[in-house]
């Protein structure tokens, strides 16, 4: 039977308290939580199951990414789906993207037109989704 949350678990939850527009890697959570710079398999493993826990609250995601240019051919982004800036946030990191880069790309768009800040617009793409999210959540 379980206690509440392990020490983990709230270490998510810290971060996102302590920037909850933001969406976070598996390691960048692995970099905060443990607080070191080599970040191992068992770190990322540990992340994922108090994810995996932590699925259970309506307003926590995560989104699974594919890249080969990073350590390994997949990533996590965990993120507060209702929160359209954390959202926005999870979308602009997926494609590999520095958190400089992602925050640049859902302010305006770019002079090839190419951005999200369209879709962070009310009635746009991101924003549709985190209503939906909102209304889910307010179900549950």
């Amino acid at each position: 039977m379980s206690k509440g949350y392990g020490r983990v678990e709230l270490g998510i939850l810290a971060a996102f308290r302590i920037e909850p527009d933001n969406a976070f890697t598996t390691d960048e959570l692995a970099r905060r939580i443990y607080r070191t710079e080599t970040v191992e398999k068992k770190h990322r493993v540990a992340i994922l199951r108090a994810g995996y826990s932590l699925m259970r609250r309506p307003e926590f995601s995560w989104l699974r990414v594919r890249h080969r240019s990073w350590g390994s051919d997949k990533m996590f982004l965990f993120f507060d789906s209702c929160n359209l800036q954390s959202y926005g946030m999870a979308r602009a990191k997926s494609p590999c993207r520095s958190e400089a880069e992602a925050r640049e790309m859902l302010l305006e768009d770019n002079q090839y037109g190419y951005g999200y800040a369209k879709h962070m617009r009310e009635g746009g793409l991101f924003w549709t989704h985190v209503q939906k999210f909102i209304a889910e959540a307010a179900e549950a």
